[in-house]
């Protein structure tokens, strides 16, 4: 998979949480919270997850995530 677009979530000026959309090798899209349990000291702790269906076209996808959560910012 490829990240095509990836979005920030700030809790304070240390903290963040970070939000992908990518690009499947079938060209559908699909939304992954990254590395989600970052900083429990666990073999999985920078594992990505997954977190929604599969979407068609960039725009679905973006809409959706932004839908689920509207504090996102676009990491620049």
């Amino acid at each position: 998979m490829i990240i095509v677009k990836r979005f920030v979530r700030r809790f304070s000026e240390a903290g963040r949480s970070h939000y992908s959309i990518r690009r499947r090798s079938d060209g559908l899209f699909q939304l992954y919270h990254d590395d989600p349990y970052i900083g429990i000291n666990q073999p999985y702790e920078f594992d990505d997850e997954p977190i929604s269906g599969i979407f068609a076209d960039i725009e679905t996808a973006e809409g959706e995530l932004l839908r689920a959560n509207p504090d996102l910012e676009t990491e620049s």
